[in-house]
């Protein structure tokens, strides 16, 4: 916490935590407010440009923007199959960035949904079929993911986890 609060200025609100401090950073920081976040750990924090805060929830793969008094101001859950969420950056305008616990990287807001950027396999690649006339392939792996491929593109087409 004191890395995240260097940086900072006085009287901040960091990680779900009211924190007051003045003088240099070798004082001794209070915990002044607790605030629940998220079911489970929470596995990342951006502090955005207007100085609110992401956090983002391992186990409930919720996205929850705070407002600058440290309440929730808005929340947003990405798919299942993307895994959980690893990591949050501001992008663009209103966009979000989010790096999750399957390889994949989506873009979205809290008003338009999350798409994969990237995306791929979280385990070991064990089949691989082509299409016999178009630029696409197909691949699974022991993830029990099946992948379709666009060649030209570069592009994941779809993906389907298999029960």
């Amino acid at each position: 916490l004191r890395s995240v609060v260097r940086n900072r200025s006085f009287n901040e609100h960091v990680a779900g935590v009211s924190l007051k401090f003045s003088g240099t950073v070798s004082e001794t920081y209070q915990i002044a407010k607790q605030t629940k976040a998220h079911e489970g750990s929470i596995f990342t924090l951006c502090i955005m440009r207007d100085g609110t805060l992401l956090s983002g929830g391992g186990k409930d793969r919720k996205i929850i923007h705070w407002n600058l008094s440290l309440t929730t101001d808005r929340e947003t859950e990405i798919p299942e199959r993307f895994g959980a969420v690893r990591t949050i950056v501001e992008g663009r305008g209103d966009d979000l960035l989010i790096g999750t616990t399957r390889n994949a990287i989506l873009r979205g807001s809290f008003t338009e949904p999350f798409t994969p950027i990237v995306q791929g396999h979280t385990d070991e690649l064990w089949g691989l079929a082509t299409h016999p006339f178009r630029d696409l392939f197909l691949t699974c792996a022991h993830d029990r993911q099946v992948c379709l491929w666009d060649q030209e593109q570069h592009m994941l087409e779809w993906s389907k986890t298999l029960e």
